[in-house]
């Protein structure tokens, strides 16, 4: 890149570069919250029981926007990985309409998830395995994740730790 070299506009460069992914950023959560807002109100009018589709894969990482329409106080499928979601929804014979459909924020037409993450959703559980079973990457079938996504996952979860602050209710798998 022409910049690197060139300190002076690097750090102006790298301003300009954050306060524009934070303002969009800023606008998606703003999106969420509001969403979430919408559906505790049709749910209560309606006495309905308001239930989130967060899974544990998505919770670990910090993919989903706190307070937001995906950090309900009753997740049921918080207990599985997004892999076992997707195993689950085929064994239960879900529509493939649903089941091949790519996981998205739904922040702008295209943006899927693993393409935002940089890491496919299979790569990610199979880190989160390892990193709850205390395995080493060598330990992993087929060696399927490089370091380098190892580490990515693995800090994305200490990051993301302050996201997960709230109380969720969903049942355990142990």
């Amino acid at each position: 890149m022409a910049l690197e070299g060139d300190s002076n506009l690097a750090k102006p460069m790298k301003i300009v570069y954050r306060g524009t992914v934070k303002a969009i950023e800023d606008s998606f959560n703003l999106k969420q919250k509001i969403r979430r807002k919408i559906f505790l109100n049709y749910a209560a009018k309606r006495n309905l029981l308001p239930i989130g589709a967060t899974n544990r894969s998505e919770m670990l990482i910090g993919w989903f926007v706190k307070d937001g329409i995906d950090d309900l106080k009753i997740e049921p499928l918080m207990g599985l990985l997004k892999s076992q979601v997707q195993e689950l929804a085929k064994f239960l014979g879900l529509p493939s309409q649903i089941t091949t459909e790519r996981p998205s924020p739904d922040m702008f037409k295209g943006a899927g998830d693993e393409r935002l993450i940089g890491i496919p959703y299979e790569k990610i559980d199979k880190a989160i395995l390892a990193l709850e079973n205390n395995w080493k990457l060598e330990e992993l079938p087929n060696q399927s994740i490089t370091p380098t996504e190892f580490k990515k996952v693995k800090r994305m979860i200490e990051l993301s730790k302050s996201k997960r602050s709230n109380v969720h209710i969903y049942p355990s798998l142990e």
